[in-house]
């Protein structure tokens, strides 16, 4: 793209900015992608002070605002910057990328790995403080030889992001420098494959297959990929290590970090890259209400991988045997709601995804299940790009499965330390652990429905 075709586009979007009162950004990427020099045009709103994220302001150098008489020095008072602009305002500033992914090590705000970056926009663009904005346009340029990914939904027609319905106190990540990209097709979706610039075990292309078959996994169980484009970063760790994590409001991206001695075969047997996915087809909800979404990443990847063929009924079953009782609340613990270790989080978040699918699988003599209820709050809307409240889940869960069952188990799951009776629920659905192998009852009164939700 030009200069003048990129001066044109910003200052098309500019044009539309205050009418569509949403903040309009313009950040050319430094040399390396050490820094970023960035442009912010603010529509007219109130006089908050301008912030960025988790001490991203500490990285800002030549903050500068335009008035009548030119551009002054932006006044910052501790954490954030004052500036005129509720009648809106223009400003300008470079971020020292390099320094705060240097200070940072982290991810989710900003990390280095060799000769490449991440970090989420909210990192690194200012933002009024308090105030949540209907959604922000961003344009990114990068001289040659310089990637610039961003998680964000393209905007029609250029070549920059358009986000609407969510603000920048928490965004997708974002990277920059000499990722080595591709790009993976589902359907009308589209996954943008960012791998560092280091040299694992596995080549590219098996990193590619690995990633195109969880992906596809997950398009089949939510009958379509959840969201239109996924940007998914593949960093190194050590040894033979997988973790990651995903962020979205907004749009949607997952970061894993693969041990650089992890093989191929390993990566595809391992169950996180399925969890990491499971999350694009639920929306974001605050910190307290983590337990629902990790619970349901819990419950739905193992049920995903085995309907795919990629592991037995066997993995499934021998892990809520020997993990589920993990989640049951201990002396003194609170509902779902108010405990928030990790064991409640993640087993006991996906106690309460078990039972649902149990209750609901049973009481619709199997006309209705989880499966139902996680498709149509994806078609509804409810993916990892948007952020909803409590109220909003449980409304679309129980009209999809034409009964309350959602809401009566949050009253007594979420709300109060109800605990299921497992011994009872294993006997019912007929699974049993014993000499090291897990034994199945079909003549137990629930076998149909452990069938239904994981078979052999």
């Amino acid at each position: 793209m030009g200069a003048l075709a990129i001066l044109q586009t910003f200052a098309a979007l500019a044009g539309t900015a205050v009418a569509s009162a949403v903040p309009l950004y313009d950040v050319q990427v430094g040399p390396g992608a050490e820094f970023l020099e960035v442009e912010a045009r603010l529509p007219a709103g109130s006089s908050a002070p301008l912030v960025l994220a988790d001490g991203g302001e500490r990285f800002v150098r030549r903050a500068e605002v335009e008035t009548p008489g030119g551009w002054q020095a932006l006044p910052r008072t501790g954490a954030s910057f004052s500036a005129s602009c509720l009648g809106g305002c223009h400003v300008r500033y470079r971020f020292l990328l390099h320094e705060a992914a240097t200070a940072f090590g982290d991810p989710r705000v900003a990390a280095q790995f060799a000769d490449a970056y991440v970090a989420p926009p909210s990192t690194w663009l200012m933002h009024r403080s308090g105030q949540p904005d209907p959604g922000y346009r961003l344009e990114v340029r990068a001289p040659g030889g310089v990637q610039a990914l961003c998680g964000l939904p393209r905007a029609a027609g250029t070549h920059g992001f358009e986000v609407s319905r969510a603000d920048l106190r928490i965004a997708p990540m974002c990277a920059f420098g000499a990722w080595r990209s591709q790009s993976i097709a589902l359907g009308s979706s589209r996954i943008t494959l960012a791998i560092a610039p280091a040299r694992f075990a596995m080549s590219d292309e098996d990193i590619r297959r690995w990633v195109a078959e969880a992906a596809g996994a997950i398009a089949s169980y939510y009958q379509g990929f959840p969201v239109r484009q996924l940007l998914l970063i593949v960093t190194p760790s050590s040894g033979r290590t997988l973790s990651g994590v995903t962020l979205g409001e907004g749009g949607a991206s997952i970061l894993l970090r693969v041990g650089t001695e992890t093989s191929a075969k390993g990566a595809r047997s391992h169950w996180l890259l399925t969890h990491e996915l499971m999350h694009l087809g639920f929306p974001s909800m605050s910190w307290r209400h983590a337990w629902i979404e990790e619970g349901m990443a819990v419950f739905g990847e193992p049920v995903v991988r085995n309907r795919a063929g990629m592991i037995g009924a066997d993995a499934v079953w021998e892990e809520w045997l020997e993990h589920g009782p993990v989640g049951l609340p201990g002396a003194g613990d609170g509902g779902l709601e108010r405990t928030h270790t990790w064991a409640r989080t993640y087993w006991g978040g996906g106690l309460f995804w078990l039972v649902a699918d149990v209750t609901l699988r049973e009481r619709t003599g199997g006309t209705r299940s989880v499966d139902d209820v996680l498709r149509a709050l994806a078609r509804s809307g409810g993916n990892v790009e948007a952020r909803w409240e409590m109220e909003e889940v449980l409304r679309v869960a129980d009209a999809a499965a034409g009964t309350p069952v959602f809401t009566e188990l949050f009253r007594s799951m979420a709300e109060a330390p109800g605990a299921p009776d497992l011994d009872a629920l294993w006997k019912r659905l007929g699974i049993s652990f014993e000499q090291g192998r897990v034994v199945y009852d079909d003549r137990a009164p629930l076998a149909s429905v452990r069938r239904a939700i994981a078979g052999r």
